[in-house]
């Protein structure tokens, strides 16, 4: 099937069979988007409360340590501008799993993968809970990233859906 007729069709709130329909997680979103925020904004004061103790003259230590804080911060920001974006789009995100492969659509951009192209899946555990997974060609690992986060429901629920409809 086509996959833009596929979201097409989800959008129009027809039941689709042998489809799962994974939504995005609004929630789970606006609690990273202020977690990351507030991370950014708890460096910038440590690093003004510091900044006084630094000695100048240390020369690359100086330095160093004003360029290290400076990354931190800008991947704090990063990150929370990267899910100020998904909110953004938060209506329109939906990961869709059938027989034919998978449609990913976020941020208004549409992907698709078919299971005759990525077979294989790999899924990243870390303490007993999947943190990512992976869509793979014959023989690969870690090729496209299809989730690394809950942003579309349980981890789980997904990996079942993708397996379940890549065996058949």
């Amino acid at each position: 099937m086509e996959p833009n007729q596929v979201l097409q069709d989800i959008d129009s709130g027809k039941s689709l069979p042998n489809v799962e329909v994974f939504r995005f997680n609004r929630l789970r979103t606006i609690i990273n988007f202020v977690l990351y925020t507030l991370v950014a904004i708890a460096l910038v004061a440590a690093g003004l409360y510091f900044s006084g103790s630094l000695n100048p003259n240390a020369g690359g230590v100086y330095y160093g340590a004003i360029s290290v804080w400076a990354l931190l911060v800008l991947a704090s920001l990063w990150r929370a501008w990267n899910k100020l974006r998904d909110l953004m789009s938060a209506d329109t995100n939906v990961l869709v799993v059938a027989p034919f492969g998978v449609i990913l659509r976020q941020r208004n951009r549409v992907k698709n993968w078919s299971f005759e192209e990525f077979p294989e899946t790999t899924q990243v555990v870390s303490n007993r809970q999947i943190e990512s997974i992976y869509l793979n060609r014959k023989g690969r690992s870690f090729d496209q990233m299809l989730v690394d986060d809950g942003s579309f429901g349980p981890m789980p629920a997904i990996a079942r859906a993708l397996d379940q409809y890549r065996r058949q």
